[in-house]
């Protein structure tokens, strides 16, 4: 592989999605590594892009806002949502659309931001409707997870509860808005 940047690969909550062309293309995830003295969670920002054809990984546009516990889905134009997910500080509402993707291109792929979800959601389903709104449902409003600072003791044997809001609601997401 021999480039830098493809940590994120190894992680756990990344997202992979098959683009058009048949390249496929990963966003974000996250890293926690345990030490006698401090558990340290690392949150990436990385997207990477795999040719099957060439068998050959490359490195993508950084995400705004890294994230894991997000949903991707490819749209009819060629392009990537990004929705939602947790970050460092917890559930985010921000939504990221990478592309189109053009062909044999890479870091040239055409990145923006926004418009936000009405709510932070992690761990949501996001489904393409026909019309290419986006159906969002479900997840956590709190954080799914508990990300201890790097100077927390770590506490071998026993775990940390982190109280969970469920959404029991849906939201229909229009993408060109």
């Amino acid at each position: 592989m021999g480039i830098t940047g493809l940590n994120s690969l190894w992680t756990d909550a990344n997202i992979v999605v098959k683009l058009n062309d048949d390249r496929i293309f990963t966003v974000g995830g996250k890293r926690k590594e345990n030490s006698k003295t401090t558990i340290k969670t690392t949150v990436y920002d990385d997207t990477l892009l795999f040719d099957p054809k060439q068998f050959v990984w490359s490195l993508g546009p950084s995400l705004f806002e890294g994230r894991f516990h997000h949903s991707a889905l490819p749209l009819k134009d060629g392009s990537v949502l990004v929705i939602g997910g947790e970050g460092i500080n917890g559930p985010l509402a921000s939504v990221e659309k990478f592309g189109p993707f053009v062909s044999g291109a890479s870091r040239s792929a055409p990145h923006s931001s926004g418009p936000d979800m009405l709510e932070s959601r992690a761990d949501h389903s996001a489904t393409l409707l026909g019309d290419n709104r986006i159906l969002v449902c479900g997840g956590a409003t709190t954080p799914v997870e508990n990300l201890q600072p790097n100077s927390e003791p770590a506490r071998r044997g026993r775990r940390t509860a982190t109280r969970v809001q469920a959404l029991a609601s849906c939201e229909i997401f229009d993408p060109g808005k």
